[in-house]
């Protein structure tokens, strides 16, 4: 190893873990950068540096590092020379992968990988995943020291209406009630000793019972109403915070969804749960705890000082246990949550491809894919609950000491005449309720402290800006169907080359036009750029001679429909697809649509007809009738636009050709994305993505000019 600079770092070393499938190289970036003294998130270098699929080469990263007043140095070692580089450093890993070296020895290695988190391997271990190829980077002249992060905070997904309110003030004075109840529980047993027994008032023992009969009376009533509201708050705040997260998510860019696992986005969105029971029970039990526990520890002090002393010392002991391994607890919760958010995604994958891993033989492959993710969920779990029982048992050790020294030293007292025996029945019932409530008010702060996971990780969909003027905003007036591109270019992610560049074309309303070209010429992604889909590298689309970016999006996707090969069905009936769930189904549409995508007559074959199950993603229906139901959805909405993308792949020659003459008579411009000649064959014009390849000679062609 050649020219390996020896220093060493001082500083803590974050640990990012990677939401998008592809962003490794992002977040361990995004580590060293935090090391060495700027504090940014994820959702901050991802507008930076936006990423595809393909995620970053060791070239794009030292490029992305520079920009943020980062060298980059890169160098080739081996394994038992990682420990001479400069630390942190970025090791290549197992071939598509990138780890941050937080420590290493000549025996193992510290690393913190953005999707398995901190690790510490042999050095053998090493070996196997490293590639040889490493990068340190350090600060430059142009590096500053700051904080650029947003972190999701709760009130940001906190929205009570007026009854919400109401109830959580309900809630608090009917938990006073039922808690302030139990204060007056250990005066019962002194008077009872010390009063009844001891002097043999028989009458006193009875009024005794009686008035603490009705008390108790009284507090269950309030218990059972307390636990009415704090179910009613729980639900309104659930349902609140779940509908507009979903509202948000539905919202999001379509890059968004396609860089992440699906069951890696259905965990972000479950995190919901842990924030609404906090919220809707946690919040209120820790102030009460706090509030009701200060209350007994006057009334302790006011029963012994001493005795105090020594339960309070073993709270305080117990406090300094649980801080000084609140890194390692927040950790093995976390690595809980990635692994089963994991073990998700494998289950819903093999689902989701139930018939290619059945028709590939593959059931045994996927099985162990599957054994392995939940082993990886499990051992996680087994970590975060070894440390629980560890917290159970200090908690238990220290309660069982103090016990043993209270009631000693209670017994001394009363035998030397300090305290009755009455009174130190009552000082332990107080020591009781007074552990009770600050072990669940540490719980319940540490929960809140804990409760940043799952903020950090619906940050990611919550933080997230929506699509431009989606919702409101940009212009809202009718289509007429012109569609025209001026030198437009896209490239899928920073540093990745461009797609395609140049490329200007005009068509005109009501005209057919077929778009071609090679495999990866950029076909697909033109059709996305024209429905608003993707937004341009450079250049811009325009529709009706106003930019894309200067319309509704919202207005301007109610005028184009676009069918793509990948597009799905979703669970219901044949016309409720058709009709996309439309509360007021118009059956005559929905016929005249199936008539014109040629469809209608198999429907109507079908022993339910149009009230068919399309199944699970259009699983009862073959593929050429699927595409077909799609295009006829595409219809119903009565678009001035249609872009067909390889739409009718799966028909035959005779059906493809009936539906283009079906859509001829229309008064609207077609956009036809195909490879048949057939079906290039019945547009109007060609416009070729491939300057290479020559369209039919009787339709005019444009090119586009070759990326640079």
């Amino acid at each position: 190893m050649k020219g390996i600079l020896n220093l060493s770092g001082a500083h803590a070393l974050p640990l990012i873990r990677q939401a998008e499938a592809a962003e490794c190289g992002l977040a361990a970036l995004a580590m060293v950068a935090g090391y060495h003294g700027y504090d940014v998130d994820l959702a901050t270098l991802r507008r930076r540096f936006a990423l595809s699929l393909k995620g970053m080469t060791l070239r794009t990263m030292m490029n992305a590092a520079g920009t943020i007043g980062l060298s980059g140095r890169p160098i080739r070692c081996e394994p038992d020379e990682i420990i001479d580089l400069r630390l942190p450093a970025i090791l290549h890993w197992g071939t598509n992968h990138f780890v941050v070296v937080q420590s290493a020895t000549r025996r193992k290695v510290t690393i913190h990988d953005p999707a398995h988190g901190r690790m510490t391997l042999p050095l053998a271990a090493v070996s196997a995943q490293f590639t040889g190829v490493a990068l340190e980077l350090t600060p430059n002249t142009s590096f500053q020291r700051q904080r650029e992060r947003n972190p999701l905070r709760l009130g940001t997904l906190l929205s009570f209406s007026g009854g919400v309110s109401r109830a959580l003030i309900q809630t608090a004075i009917l938990s006073l009630i039922v808690e302030g109840a139990l204060l007056v529980g250990p005066f019962y047993l002194q008077f009872v000793i010390d009063e009844t027994i001891v002097k043999n008032d028989r009458d006193l023992l009875q009024i005794l019972a009686i008035a603490f009969a009705f008390l108790l009376s009284f507090r269950i009533a309030a218990l059972v109403m307390r636990g009415l509201t704090i179910q009613f708050v729980s639900n309104v705040v659930s349902y609140d915070m779940k509908g507009r997260i979903f509202n948000h998510l539905v919202r999001l860019p379509l890059d968004w969804f396609q860089k992440r696992n699906v069951g890696d986005i259905q965990s972000r969105f479950w995190a919901v749960k842990s924030i609404q029971v906090f919220v809707a029970q946690g919040v209120l039990t820790g102030v009460l705890d706090g509030v009701l526990g200060s209350l007994v520890l006057v009334m302790m002090f006011l029963y012994s000082p001493s005795l105090l002393a020594i339960v309070a010392g073993s709270i305080i002991c117990y406090v300094f246990i649980r801080i000084a391994t609140f890194k390692i607890t927040k950790r093995f919760a976390a690595d809980v949550i990635v692994t089963d958010a994991r073990e998700q995604t494998r289950f819903l994958e093999t689902l989701r491809a139930a018939q290619t891993i059945k028709a590939a033989g593959s059931e045994n492959v996927r099985e162990i894919q599957y054994r392995n993710a939940a082993a990886a969920s499990i051992n996680a779990q087994i970590r975060s609950g070894n440390i629980n029982i560890g917290f159970i048992a200090a908690e238990q050790g220290l309660n069982g000491v103090t016990d043993i020294l209270v009631i000693y030293l209670g017994a001394v007292a009363v035998i030397d005449g300090n305290l009755t025996i009455g009174m130190l029945t009552a000082f332990l019932a107080y020591k009781a309720q007074f552990v009770a409530r600050f072990l669940s008010l540490i719980e319940q702060c540490f929960a809140w402290w804990l409760l940043d996971l799952q903020l950090e990780r619906l940050a990611d969909v919550v933080l997230t800006p929506k699509e431009a003027r989606i919702d409101f905003g940009g212009y809202e007036g009718p289509v007429s169907g012109e569609i025209e591109c001026r030198n437009l270019a896209f490239r899928y992610a920073y540093g990745e080359p461009l797609v395609f560049a140049g490329l200007s074309f005009r068509i005109e309303p009501g005209e057919c036009v077929a778009i071609v070209g090679a495999s990866g010429s950029g076909k697909s992604t033109l059709a996305k750029l024209l429905t608003g889909l993707y937004r341009p590298t450079g250049g811009e689309a325009l529709i009706d001679g106003r930019p894309l970016e200067h319309w509704s999006n919202r207005s301007l996707r109610s005028q184009i429909s676009y069918v793509s090969q990948d597009d799905q069905l979703l669970a219901g009936s044949i016309a409720e697809n058709i009709a996309f769930f439309d509360e007021r189904i118009d059956m005559t549409r929905v016929h005249e649509c199936a008539r014109l995508a040629c469809i209608n007559d198999e429907i109507a074959a079908m022993p339910m007809g149009y009230e068919s199950l399309v199944g699970d993603m259009g699983s009862s229906l073959s593929g050429g009738q699927k595409q077909r139901v799609l295009i006829a959805r595409a219809l119903y909405r009565r678009p001035r636009i249609l872009v067909l993308d390889e739409a009718t792949a799966h028909l035959d020659t005779a059906n493809e050709r009936a539906i283009a003459q079906a859509m001829a008579v229309l008064d609207i411009t077609r956009v036809v994305i195909a490879h048949r000649p057939e079906t290039i064959a019945a547009a109007d014009r060609v416009i070729s993505l491939d300057p290479q390849v020559r369209a039919p000679s009787r339709t005019p062609l444009w090119q586009r000019q070759p990326a640079e």
